[in-house]
């Protein structure tokens, strides 16, 4: 089948059907309704929601409500642990979407949705797809990915997991293999090197951009985790000097 990645709208008036391929339906603005054998809801900005090839399933939308749909062959691999067709996406696949969607508004080239869908499809990866409120313990993680930059501490946790902390703590390590803490510094030293080669922020700036106030124990950390200090990552330094400016 051709994959696709297109912008759709909906009615008020409730449609089914189903099809040979599998859907992701993800919401620009507004909220859809939908109804399938394994869910019934509503799917608003910032969440997703796959239909699975043979599923017939029933939906409705306010007509002013956009959505990006991709059309796949296959289930990506990301969602196989997926219980729940409900899901919440990272900030990152987030504002991907709104990339999307400026693209297919304004290019009439094939090659743009190939490469579009392709990247897309690069995306869905368990660090920007999460499970949806049904799993205490994905909240949490999807918390941790959003905003590294914020107070990250176990109580702050346990309240978006609505559980108490040993039995936070024991479910946090049976999902992930590792403790809360652990897992924090994880995402947060991988956004940091991210940052630190892809972009000219200073170490400084990467520092608060992964919640650290102080720039000496981000530099600790880090060089612990990936054996080398934030400066040999650094796009900035690695930058050659703009050609000082000779006067006459």
């Amino acid at each position: 089948m051709h994959e696709s990645l297109t912008i759709r709208a909906y009615t008020r008036n409730v449609a089914s059907h189903q099809h040979n391929f599998c859907q992701l339906v993800l919401p620009l603005n507004g909220v859809i309704k939908l109804a399938m054998h394994t869910f019934e809801g509503a799917i608003g900005v910032g969440e997703g929601i796959v239909i699975p090839a043979g599923t017939n399933h029933a939906f409705s939308a306010n007509e002013q409500a956009r959505f990006v749909v991709a059309d796949l062959a296959a289930l990506p691999a990301a969602f196989a642990r997926h219980t729940s067709p409900k899901f919440l996406l990272s900030a990152a696949l987030s504002a991907y979407l709104q990339f999307v969607e400026l693209q297919l508004q304004q290019s009439t080239l094939m090659t743009v949705e190939t490469t579009l869908i392709t990247l897309f499809k690069q995306l869905l990866t368990p660090h920007h797809i999460h499970r949806s409120a049904g799993d205490k313990i994905e909240l949490a993680i999807s918390q941790i990915h959003q905003y590294p930059e914020s107070v990250l501490s176990l109580e702050v946790l346990c309240r978006h997991a609505c559980l108490g902390v040993t039995q936070f703590k024991k479910r946090f390590r049976e999902k992930t293999g590792t403790s809360p803490g652990q897992y924090i510094t994880q995402v947060r030293m991988q956004k940091a090197r991210s940052l630190l080669q892809f972009t000219d922020m200073p170490v400084t700036r990467v520092a608060l951009e992964v919640g650290y106030n102080d720039v000496s124990a981000f530099s600790r950390r880090f060089t612990t985790v990936f054996g080398r200090s934030p400066k040999h990552f650094s796009r900035r330094i690695k930058t050659p000097d703009e050609p000082k400016k000779v006067t006459f």
